[in-house]
């Protein structure tokens, strides 16, 4: 999905993304509680996958690069990068105890679940940035500060 990013756009791509993982995982929990055959497990596995690799991959990477401001990108993907690394430490630490006091199955259903904010997310508060420059999604941030801000009336100062 990466050659088609241009073509898709990279917020359908996110959306859809978390959308096929929060299947992916659902199915898979749903497969763990009810005991299924050890291929529909495998091929959950593969599906997940194929999923994460086709779409927040390399999606994500693609949108961080482009969301920031010229001035801070280097530092704010780095935060990112930073924010990717604490939250899959934070998921790996985490699992054992969630396995152990939920199960595996309801344990990959309540990642799954997790998944459906992320999208509703991705919706509401990332621009698309499919076919515009770097510098006219600056403008679209500035524009929204600019739409955002609050004018003191007495100095006439944005807050």
């Amino acid at each position: 999905a990466i050659w088609k990013i241009d073509k898709w756009g990279r917020k359908p791509l996110l959306i859809w993304g978390f959308a096929g993982l929060s299947f992916a995982l659902m199915l898979i929990g749903w497969l763990f509680y009810n005991n299924s055959s050890s291929n529909l497990l495998l091929g959950s596995f593969i599906f997940y996958i194929a999923v994460f690799a086709a779409t927040l991959g390399p999606g994500v990477w693609v949108v961080i690069s482009e969301i920031y401001p010229t001035k801070i990108r280097g530092r704010a993907m780095s935060l990112g990068t930073l924010s990717l690394f604490v939250g899959s430490t934070f998921v790996t630490q985490i699992y054992p105890i969630l396995r152990e006091s939920l199960g595996i199955g309801f344990t990959f259903f309540l990642y799954g679940l997790v998944m459906l904010p992320a999208a509703y997310f991705v919706k509401k508060m990332v621009p698309e940035t499919k076919g515009k420059s770097l510098e006219d999604i600056e403008r679209f941030w500035e524009e929204k500060e600019k739409a955002t801000s609050v004018v003191d009336i007495r100095t006439g100062v944005r807050v």
